[in-house]
């Protein structure tokens, strides 16, 4: 029985009528849960939606599926406004700053006996269970062998390669590929392959206090590799990279088959494989040494869920995050459209249900399980760095900025950005 279900029981509502009948008010409710995402997660998000109402007849999911592009914009007027959603996908690096404001429900009657203990107690602020993680996911390189192949590149040996290495196979791959097609998606778009190559480098955008310890000198290295690759030709130029950033998945360069390699979250490869077409792999990170194990990856959480704080019906809204995160049949729907499972039992159960590609982005997570490294939840205020650092890198590929002032106003941001 899930912890949702035994306090149930506890007050005084009786199991049985509960698997065949509504558990809660005699009023019907309306809940409202959002989400970003492709197609095919929103598919199987309804499918789940569907499950569960069936279950709760006396319960309706208004179900919002929005583009991440302004996504945390929109969630942040409606909090504003005291209309956020009952329950809401998270970023990662968003959980400390709605939990800083009091946005953010204590999920006290969501079972967390299953789920991955990592990434429960990261979001345990407090003594709170602030959130639960949605799936568990990796930021790769999601590299296109069809293209590969056609430009006569060999895949590299994705547990010894380095940065040059991959510079030098980006512009081998555009030099050997029909026009219009490039080695990689530009590199300084990507916050968590960047806060990799700074712990290769020694150093971290901050700790577990919060502290923020990056120094301009551990940037501009980065901007640099970034231009280079640009100049070389290994990708495209400025206004190309941030056009692609706003791009639904499916028209991004790795999806419309017009770059061969990018850095994506494992979860979102069978996404990525479906509106491509061919066929695609995963590649580990470059280091910076070459040596196997360095690659100072992160196995993380894809997202998180949340309850408002402010909502109308927090034991319903409890009940549809139990749901999701907890049931085996929930998990048979979503399999891992937002990641790979966090719930133990659901992992083993949906195992022979995973589609090749589904299998090929659970293989990765499983293959990194001996060498991936944990980083600490992000400090409030930190959700605004993904695009403090695309702006700033845009203004530096643009030629506005020096690398230099790039980095240091980078920093001067973020760190002004950051809540104490």
């Amino acid at each position: 029985m899930s912890k949702f279900l035994t306090s149930l029981f506890l007050a005084g509502v009786s199991c049985m009528p509960l698997l065949a009948t509504d558990a809660f008010a005699q009023d019907k409710v309306t809940l409202r849960l959002v989400w970003w995402g492709s197609e095919g997660r929103t598919s199987a998000t309804l499918q789940a939606i569907k499950q569960f109402e069936e279950r709760h007849p006396d319960i309706h999911v208004q179900a919002e599926a929005l583009p991440f592009d302004g996504y945390m914009d929109k969630l942040s007027t409606q909090i504003a406004a005291n209309d956020a959603p009952d329950v809401i996908q998270l970023p990662v690096e968003y959980v400390s700053q709605l939990a800083s404001g009091g946005a953010l429900l204590d999920l006290d009657a969501v079972d967390l006996a299953k789920l991955d203990p990592a990434t429960t107690q990261a979001a345990n602020i407090d003594g709170k269970q602030l959130a639960v993680a949605s799936g568990l996911s990796a930021t790769a390189i999601v590299a296109n062998k069809s293209l590969f192949k056609a430009a006569n590149v060999p895949l590299p040996d994705d547990a010894t390669w380095t940065w040059d290495d991959f510079a030098a196979t980006s512009k081998a791959i555009s030099k050997g590929s029909a026009s219009g097609v490039v080695g990689t998606q530009a590199l300084g778009t990507d916050l968590t392959s960047f806060e990799a190559y700074l712990r290769q480098n020694g150093s971290q955008v901050y700790d577990a206090q919060g502290n923020i310890l990056i120094e301009p000198e551990d940037v501009i290295p980065y901007l640099e590799l970034t231009k280079k690759i640009i100049q070389e030709g290994g990708s495209y130029g400025a206004e190309t990279s941030s056009e692609v950033t706003a791009l639904p998945i499916e028209q991004t360069p790795s999806a419309t088959n017009t770059a061969a390699m990018g850095f994506w979250a494992s979860a979102q490869f069978t996404a990525l494989a479906k509106a491509s077409g061919e066929d695609l792999t995963l590649l580990r990170l470059p280091s910076m040494t070459g040596k196997a194990g360095a690659h100072q990856m992160s196995i993380g959480v894809a997202q998180y869920w949340s309850v408002s704080s402010r909502s109308a019906h927090p034991a319903e809204a409890q009940a549809l995050l139990d749901f999701i995160v907890n049931d085996v049949d929930a998990g048979k729907a979503l399999l891992i459209v937002r990641g790979t499972p966090p719930n133990s039992d659901v992992r083993d159960a949906i195992a022979s249900n995973l589609s090749p590609t589904d299998a090929v982005a659970a293989n990765f997570i499983g293959t990194l399980s001996t060498e991936a490294i944990s980083v600490p939840l992000p400090p409030a205020g930190y959700g605004t760095f993904r695009d403090i650092f695309r702006r700033y890198t845009a203004q530096y590929l643009f030629g506005r900025l020096s690398a230099e002032d790039a980095a240091n106003q980078m920093i001067g941001e973020l760190k002004n950005n950051i809540v104490p």
